[in-house]
């Protein structure tokens, strides 16, 4: 099996500096400075992958409107004690359908009832295909968002130290 060797330089007096931050709110502002900045590079490369409905959509429809998805994502930060996430996702009226195109789906249609007790039978219509946009636009900014967290938590943690 091969092996790997990585010399991290400056962690020493990285360290040193964090030991100076008693304020958890300081690491934790700093952490979601670097998570906000990584998750809006994600955002930026979702949004316009997203595929938007030219037809449907009319008031008593119970499919989305053109635009809704696309509009429906969202990014918001959760800040904990010494920790923060960003999280990029879908509002929750339209998260099941942002799964249904990502995935695709089969489709099936309610009949009229059948039995005495109105119970009625889902008969199956065929698939409805995927169409991807969330992997594709994970799959193309995976390196960046890496590399980006990593240097926005060095230099947002060392800025909060020398306060």
């Amino acid at each position: 099996m091969g092996s790997a060797n990585v010399k991290i330089t400056g962690l020493e007096q990285m360290v040193a500096s964090l030991q100076t931050l008693s304020d958890p709110k300081m690491i934790t502002d700093a952490l979601a400075k670097s998570t906000e900045v990584t998750a809006k590079i994600f955002y930026d490369k979702l949004q316009p992958l997203i595929p938007v409905r030219t037809e449907g959509g009319g008031p008593k429809s119970t499919q989305l409107k053109p635009g809704q998805l696309r509009d429906g994502l969202v990014m918001y930060t959760d800040k904990g004690d010494k920790s923060a996430v960003s999280t990029v996702t879908f509002r929750k009226d339209v998260k099941h359908v942002a799964l249904f195109v990502e995935y695709g789906h089969m489709n099936v249609k309610k009949t009229k009832p059948l039995t005495k007790r109105g119970k009625s039978r889902k008969t199956y219509q065929g698939d409805t295909p995927a169409h991807p946009f969330m992997r594709p636009a994970f799959d193309q900014t995976e390196a960046k968002l890496r590399e980006t967290l990593k240097a926005e938590v060095i230099k947002n943690l060392t800025e909060a130290a020398k306060r």
